[in-house]
């Protein structure tokens, strides 16, 4: 891998995802997952390698994965290849459409305890905006006292 400058905020967006929402510490196998040239989940490998650098610092072990065969997005079979790479893994930080509803990625959630965390800041631009940054103890809190005060409601 070539040497990388990253700017202070890609980094901080980066470490939101890795260490606060993903919970990223020493000896987590994390596979980082991306599709090649899928126009509807854009991913720039600045975005990936920010990803990757920040897991390491957390003495992480961290691969990454590029792949294809996915092309009909959310409901494709996913390469069994893929699969592996993701069973093999406590973390996948996701940049592809591969989501819950596909009884594998059911599986490897519920039934090994695979972490999926769909990222959907997968460029540097966006890794790097005030959105990424905002600290997701902060979002993850105001989303779960909404959901709390839902639930407690009788109508809408």
């Amino acid at each position: 891998m070539s040497s990388r400058v990253f700017s202070n905020q890609l980094l901080e967006g980066a470490r939101n995802c890795v260490l606060s929402c993903g919970g990223v510490k020493e000896g987590t196998n994390v596979l980082i997952l991306n599709m090649i040239n899928d126009p509807f989940n854009l991913v720039d490998e600045t975005a990936v390698h920010a990803l990757a650098t920040v897991a390491q610092e957390a003495k992480a072990n961290v691969q990454i994965l590029w792949t294809t065969g996915m092309e009909k997005s959310w409901w494709s079979d996913i390469p069994p290849i893929v699969l592996a790479a993701m069973s093999g893994a406590d973390i996948v930080i996701n940049h592809t459409a591969i989501a819950r509803p596909l009884k594998a990625v059911r599986e490897l959630m519920f039934g090994k305890g695979v972490t999926n965390l769909r990222n959907m800041a997968s460029t540097a631009e966006i890794l790097s905006s005030e959105w990424a940054r905002f600290p997701f103890e902060l979002s993850d809190e105001i989303t779960h006292r909404v959901g709390e005060r839902l639930d407690r409601a009788t109508t809408w």
